[in-house]
């Protein structure tokens, strides 16, 4: 993770307040990015950026994340009906997203939903392929998307990474 490059100058300069001081907690590491709670001036902010091992930033250099993401926040975001925190900042290189906190994931809580959260997963994960079944100008069909995505992992699984996979979810 690049906390070096999360100082209480760059928070300034993302929120437009004086910050004098800020306090990092990870939060969660996930395939392809890691996240980060940064408190400052009695609020937080939620920072995105690259995952620190090398299979999860080769996986996200296989599936673009960064850019998808990126891409989803500065042109598509407002396209979708689901609920989606405000992105506040976007930096290219690198790669770091500033999003507002909607709290209140911890790095203690457990992994794995119950159903009451699957469920409404599901819904919003329903809704946001509804939004995209008619994409707009430019963007594949999410039909194509994960065709995409299931051939490139195979081929990337029959590489020399699959050990380097920590997770039991089978993927595809």
């Amino acid at each position: 993770m690049h906390d070096h490059l999360l100082t209480p100058a760059l928070i300034s300069r993302i929120t437009g307040e004086v910050v004098n001081d800020i306090t990092v907690e990870p939060v969660h590491t996930g395939f392809t990015s890691q996240t980060t709670r940064v408190y400052f001036n009695d609020r937080s902010v939620f920072i995105k950026q690259p995952a620190a091992q090398s299979f999860q930033q080769d996986l996200s250099e296989r599936f673009q994340a960064k850019s998808k993401e990126s891409r989803f926040y500065r042109e598509l975001v407002s396209h979708t009906r689901i609920p989606t925190p405000v992105c506040l900042y976007i930096q290219d290189d690198p790669w770091m997203l500033c999003l507002e906190d909607l709290g209140p994931v911890s790095s203690h809580q457990k992994l794995g939903l119950d159903s009451d959260q699957a469920e409404q997963a599901v819904a919003v994960l329903a809704q946001l392929h509804l939004d995209f079944v008619e994409p707009p100008s430019g963007l594949s069909t999410f039909a194509d998307s994960v065709g995409i995505a299931q051939a490139d992992l195979q081929t990337w699984r029959s590489e020399e990474h699959t050990s380097e996979l920590q997770s039991p979810c089978n993927l595809v």
